[in-house]
């Protein structure tokens, strides 16, 4: 039941005859802030009710949801007293701000924020929004904007995130708060179907090669200041052979060299422009599939089902047109006096490639009407075998066994009872029958329980279903879903397990919470070596343990470390790695170059480190002879070097493993050590290599005795002087 509001006042109500208005129509569109033009007829209960421009607040629902929320902006009177008013909805307060000069680099979500805390900022409460869901992502998730001049919030943010990101700005309202949401897409759903021959007026689908059409992208990055002062775009020249241009050969075959060039400002690295210029290609070959759907709501013509909801996904079928698809109402305009006259637009553009992925979205709905198309067609063979079964058959005994006028009858194949094989009992506890002589019986009792052997419906409406085993087959038998009340196991054999706002897909994928899985690869119908991310903090009570079953050339244990915000900015591998090489030796090292083999040098920066010492942890214990540590500290050479790997030149201080290695009289012994590293050859292939290292730390033994041998000497030379 819709109801309409000017401020606190009801000035709607169906139920009542004082509160009924002449006409009232709402308009809502994508990124739009929504119109209501509304008539109040002079014998209305608030015909004089003060109705401001700019100031009264208008509030439409339906039920306990609130479908529009705006300000009149307009009064008009007409010559016999009734008045027309329009109002704007909510989105256009942000008409009321603007936004000051500013520079800004960030996350969308960050962006997003930024807009709305500028705009709240500037109005009172009432005018202000919370932010709500930001699902509108870029693959960097960072994004840098700017503006020297003073536009309004409406205008900065329309242009600069939600048309440029092609996203979707949707209101809700929940315990008197204004929320708004900023999403990559719509993922709630109408129960109401858009149906061709059912509630479909229109049909317009258009097929092109739009504008953005592209066989070759030049993508450019921030502007840069060259070397003769001039500001520069960052190109991909240095990263890709001398070319300032990515292109598809084929197609450039097929439709010849059609260049584009696309501006990046947030992207300041050429990796990353590659990569971007390689995305933006791809797009760039698509062609363009728009279909647009004109369909009526059907909640206000009697059919039991609920009203279209704006910014909500609608499926449209239309087998003539060979169209089944999801998209959300783009624009609903409402007649708010006669639910029947609702009119929605459905578009939904796609741009296709190969058409794979719309056609396997097709064929999975093709299977689910398929599955119902034949629980439909197994309904109608057992009502036809049951007509032509009862058609052909004899008529039954009566047998009365009621007492004092009542009756209890028993319906009976055979002359008597006793040797009927087909029984049926009705009195005023219900109906039993039996097919075999009455060891066994299926009913109903009048209060409602029925227990039968098979039962064919078109739906069923239940508060609860009580039973061993739920079980969801298709029209081949294949199980596709079953709960087993027995063992407690729930099985989903195909689809998808919705929680929430994430989900659990029978081919492997998920999304719980902070927790998803991404990359893998899809073998026989699901995903295997697959990462899985966490958003947030990991917080571990027990303990943490690490195995080496994992795509390293070794299988070795491992932990990376990455200075990138998260894995769709990093621009090489790992920028540290602490990894077990062996089974007693934990290794760590610095970044990895671009070719991702090539082990940096990695500074560790601890405020105390302690090394096991107790006696009771040692055994063979010999203490260092002075002079002959002495005599080994001076045959050290300490050096001055740079890492080959190393892009940053940093010196370092310290010895060199082939010159120690010869010096030291025993090999067992902890001062030499070494590891492993996998490394590509010239011929492409990786191989293991062996790296000497020191442990630095096995010197202070000899450089205490060197210490002492000295101090020994020198006290010795000032007795000998003083005698």
């Amino acid at each position: 039941m819709i109801t309409i509001y000017s401020d606190s006042k009801k000035i709607y109500d169906p139920r009542i005859e004082k509160l009924q208005l002449e006409e009232a129509e709402l308009s809502q569109a994508k990124n739009k802030a929504g119109t209501l033009k509304f008539i109040i007829p002079t014998d209305h209960e608030y015909a004089d009710l003060a109705i401001t421009p700019g100031v009264t607040r208008v509030t439409v629902k339906e039920d306990d949801e609130t479908l529009f929320k705006g300000r009149i902006i307009k009064n008009n009177p007409d010559f016999w007293g009734d008045t027309e008013h329009t109002a704007e909805g909510d989105l256009a307060y942000l008409n009321d701000t603007i936004v000051r000069p500013y520079e800004f680099s960030g996350s969308p979500r960050e962006y997003f924020t930024f807009l709305i805390t500028q705009h709240n900022a500037q109005v009172e409460k009432e005018r202000q929004f919370v932010v709500g869901n930001i699902t509108v992502s870029d693959p960097n998730d960072y994004v840098v904007r700017s503006n020297i001049h003073y536009p309004s919030t409406w205008e900065e943010l329309q242009e600069k995130l939600l048309d440029k990101m092609d996203c979707f700005l949707v209101e809700r309202w929940e315990n008197g708060v204004t929320y708004l949401d900023c999403l990559a897409e719509i993922r709630e759903n109408n129960e109401q179907t858009a149906k061709y021959g059912e509630n479909v007026i229109d049909i317009d689908q258009v097929k092109e090669i739009d504008s953005g059409f592209a066989t070759a992208v030049i993508p450019l990055g921030k502007k840069q200041e060259a070397e003769d002062g001039e500001e520069k775009y960052l190109t991909i020249e240095s990263v890709n052979s001398g070319k300032d241009y990515v292109q598809d050969d084929d197609a450039v075959s097929k439709y010849g060299l059609v260049l584009k060039t696309i501006e990046h400002e947030d992207v300041t690295l050429p990796e990353n422009l590659l990569r971007k210029g390689k995305e933006d290609l791809k797009e760039a070959l698509k062609s363009v599939e728009s279909i647009t759907v004109t369909a009526a709501d059907l909640s206000g013509t009697g059919v039991k089902v609920e009203s279209f909801r704006f910014m909500k996904n609608v499926r449209c079928i239309s087998v003539c047109h060979k169209l089944d698809f999801r998209s959300p109402i783009v624009t609903l305009d409402r007649n708010l006096l006669d639910r029947s006259d609702y009119k929605i637009t459905v578009g939904n553009t796609l741009k296709t490639y190969t058409g794979s992925a719309d056609a396997a979205r097709r064929d999975t709905d093709t299977k689910i009407e398929k599955i119902i198309n034949l629980e439909r067609e197994a309904r109608k063979k057992a009502i036809a075998d049951l007509v032509d079964k009862m058609g052909k058959a004899s008529g039954l005994y009566v047998t009365d066994i009621g007492k004092d006028g009542a009756h209890n009858w028993f319906l009976h194949d055979k002359k008597t009872l006793e040797e009927s094989y087909t029984i049926i009992q009705v009195n005023d506890a219900g109906i039993l029958f039996s097919s075999d002589g009455g060891n066994s019986y299926n009913g109903l009792s009048w209060d409602g329980t029925a227990i039968l052997e098979k039962i064919y419906l078109i739906g069923l409406d239940a508060t609860y279903i009580k039973t061993g085993k739920l079980l969801v087959s298709d029209g081949e038998g294949n199980t596709l879903f079953c709960v087993d009340m027995k063992t407690g196991e729930v099985l989903i054999n195909n689809g998808i397990l919705k929680v929430g706002k994430g989900f659990i897909n029978t081919d492997g994928r998920f999304r719980l919470g902070p927790i998803s899985s991404r990359n893998g690869k899809l073998v026989d119908g699901a995903y295997t070596d697959q990462d899985v991310y966490f958003d947030k903090a990991i917080f571990v009570d027990y303990g943490l343990e690490i195995f080496g079953n994992n795509d390293s050339a070794a299988h070795t244990p491992y932990i990376d470390f990455h200075l990138a915000e998260s894995i769709d900015q990093q621009t090489a591998d790992y920028t540290a790695r602490i990894e077990q090489s062996s089974s007693n030796v934990i290794s760590m090292y610095g970044k990895r170059q671009g070719d991702g083999d090539t082990p940096q040098s990695c500074t560790l920066n601890v405020a105390v480190v302690n090394t096991a010492s107790d006696a009771r942890l040692k055994d063979k214990v010999q203490y260092l002879d002075e002079e002959t540590s002495l005599e080994f500290i001076c045959k050290l050479k300490p050096a001055a070097y740079r890492y080959t790997a190393d892009k940053d030149e940093m010196y370092h201080y310290g010895l060199i493993y082939q010159d120690v290695e010869p010096i030291v009289k025993s090999k067992n012994c902890a001062l030499l050590g070494k590891f492993l590293r996998w490394e590509k050859q010239p011929d492409g292939k990786s191989k293991q290599i062996e790296y000497g290292a020191l442990g630095y730390i096995e010197l202070i033994s000899d450089l205490i005795g060197a210490v002492k041998a000295l101090t020994a000497r020198v006290e010795k030379l000032e007795r000998n002087n003083h005698d």
